[in-house]
């Protein structure tokens, strides 16, 4: 059964999609979107995933955070603390529906978002990350990029440096039709790559695609996953062959990854719900 409603965020109304199985759902997973445009490119991702959990007998909920996708307000006005209030809202509603939130599926920057909300969240058994992006600096300085090629296409010698200049002086900045503030610039800035991965996650399931699967993990990503071990999370690790879904010009779906991610969140035990 699916279903769409707003519900009261921090800033204004949110909307989610609710979708439920057929019987009595057996746990609910909140899936947490990546940034900007990416999100638009992840939603078909998301809802294979979704369809696929139901047919397992699991719950979801999908949140339009704050600025972006049906819910209200304008990118421009959107910040990270807002954001990891809505995906606190989006919880409570699961809880008020009775499919309280035992997993997430978190894309991107989503899995950063994932990180700063979760020791406020309800206990997980599970989080599965897709292709997780924790340094926002990198994260603002790639999609600032976007607006240079642009600008370099149209002949104009604009640069990530006077873009970077702006936002320090209080400007918003147009990139790829998403107003971006200097307060969620700041934001971004100042994220960086958590020391281990929180046991409040659950068991995490960490999860990339890339053009050739032999390709290495990046010694900052085996260091995290490797204190994280050491501090008593469980994580593995799985890399699958595909296109980068969150930014190719077609939409791209990994069903090998979705199926994997299925799989993971549907494994008994999950928590059971009226």
């Amino acid at each position: 059964m699916l279903s769409g409603e707003f519900l009261q965020g921090s800033k204004g109304p949110l909307f989610i999609v609710v979708r439920r199985p057929a019987g009595p759902a057996r746990g609910c997973v909140l899936c947490i979107p990546p940034f900007a445009e990416e999100m638009n490119k992840a939603r078909r991702m998301l809802t294979e995933a979704s369809v696929a959990l139901a047919e397992r007998g699991i719950a979801s909920v999908t949140v339009d955070l704050y600025g972006t996708g049906d819910s209200a307000g304008d990118f421009a006005d959107a910040d990270w603390l807002g954001w990891q209030q809505d995906v606190i809202a989006a919880c409570a509603r699961a809880a008020a529906l009775d499919i309280a939130v035992s997993g997430v599926v978190a894309v991107r920057l989503g899995c950063a978002l994932a990180v700063a909300v979760s020791a406020r969240m309800p206990a997980l058994e599970r989080t599965v990350l897709w292709q997780p992006v924790f340094d926002g600096r990198r994260s603002l300085a790639q999609f600032l990029r976007l607006r240079v090629m642009a600008a370099r296409m149209a002949d104009d010698k604009e640069s990530a440096a006077d873009l970077q200049a702006r936002l320090k002086a209080g400007e918003t900045v147009e990139v790829a039709g998403y107003g971006l503030s200097a307060r969620l610039a700041r934001d971004l800035e100042a994220l960086v790559a958590p020391q281990e991965l929180p046991k409040s996650l659950g068991e995490i399931h960490w999860m990339e695609v890339a053009m050739q699967t032999d390709a290495p993990l990046s010694p900052a990503t085996e260091q995290l996953m490797a204190r994280s071990r050491a501090a008593g999370s469980r994580v593995d690790y799985r890399l699958f062959a595909g296109e980068p879904f969150w930014s190719s010009t077609e939409i791209v779906v990994s069903r090998e990854m979705v199926r994997a991610t299925v799989d993971c969140l549907s494994s008994a035990p999950m928590s059971a719900s009226a």
